[in-house]
């Protein structure tokens, strides 16, 4: 009968420490050499590895969330939605409960010239909402998501036409809220570093780099502001980190809001809130010249604000009449 001998358990530990120690010192070794390239090339290698780890979690996500993503129409009046991977998710909307669609672009999407697809719809919820069923399409290319959302609202011109700018006082306010703060936080910068040496430059570039970032964010934000009405939706768009394109059916409009701030009222805009039961059951149109605020109003309900026109131009009666 054969047999081997096992070697004593201080030999075994021995050889399990020596290798320990030998992964220790690759270890060590590898982080001195990337240390000896410089802060900078650190700095650069942890954000290419982070934005690696961040790039597979996202695709691994999308898969997950939209695998099989399917949209189709039903000769009963109803768009069903199907998809999912692990958890597969089936939705059914009925067409006379949706009031319009909502294109959204975060700025990630809208630089791979790309954007996704909600409903305006009710009977969904706020709940319904956050779990992601009033999605009309998953991000997808900005084409594909347009050609659908004509397909649900059969508005054209709503969804691809141009929209009516806010003019100079929009734009100078755009750029006041975006260089302003930026100028205020990089001035801070500055004064601290004369005041303490040692200061890290990291936290210098970070505070001053805002100011050279905003002229940009400025334009952009204004380029995205804008509205429209044809004959069946009132359209608004506004944002640059999430921007919106809303296209609303007018008859789903309850209600109408003409507010203006301090700040606004000093350059004559008005943001004009369009008040609905479905989607995010308010949407405003964002720094609307205040000339054009009430006529948009009365346009989405004219009936109310007739009246109130009406009733804004009726001369009041002289001291002399009255007495």
């Amino acid at each position: 009968m054969g047999w081997c001998r096992q070697p004593p358990s201080g030999a075994f530990s021995a050889q399990y420490i020596g290798q320990v120690d030998e992964l220790k010192d690759r270890v060590e070794g590898a982080v001195d050499r990337v240390a000896a390239l410089g802060v900078g090339v650190a700095a650069l290698a942890g954000f290419l590895s982070a934005l690696v780890a961040v790039s597979v979690l996202a695709v691994s996500g999308y898969v997950l969330t939209y695998w099989g993503f399917r949209l189709t129409r039903h000769t009963g009046g109803t768009l069903h939605i199907s998809r999912g991977l692990i958890t597969a998710r089936a939705t059914s909307l009925e067409e006379r409960r949706i009031r319009g669609v909502e294109i959204g672009q975060p700025l990630g999407l809208r630089l791979a010239g790309a954007a996704r697809l909600s409903a305006a719809t009710s009977g969904l919820g706020q709940e319904g909402a956050r779990s992601g069923s009033d999605w009309l399409t998953p991000p997808a290319p900005a084409e594909v998501v347009d050609r659908t959302a004509v397909a649900v609202v059969g508005d054209e011109v709503a969804v691809r036409g141009p929209l009516l700018s806010h003019g100079p006082a929009a734009r100078r306010r755009r750029f006041t809220r975006a260089i302003l703060p930026a100028a205020v936080l990089c001035a801070a910068t500055l004064l601290l570093t004369r005041a303490t040496d040692d200061l890290p430059t990291a936290l210098v570039v970070a505070g001053c780099l805002p100011l050279l970032a905003s002229p940009w964010l400025a334009a952009d934000r204004y380029a995205a502001l804008g509205h429209a009405l044809t004959p069946r939706h009132l359209v608004v768009r506004s944002g640059t980190f999430d921007r919106r394109r809303v296209v609303l059916a007018r008859e789903g409009v309850i209600g109408v809001t003409i507010r203006e701030s301090f700040f606004q009222r000093r350059a004559g805009l008005a943001t004009v809130t369009a008040t609905t039961a479905v989607g995010r059951q308010h949407y405003d149109a964002i720094d609307v010249p205040a000339e054009l605020s009430t006529g948009l109003a009365a346009d989405l309900l004219p009936g109310p604000f007739a009246e109130l026109l009406d009733a804004e131009h009726v001369p009041q009666p002289s001291s002399s009449d009255r007495a």
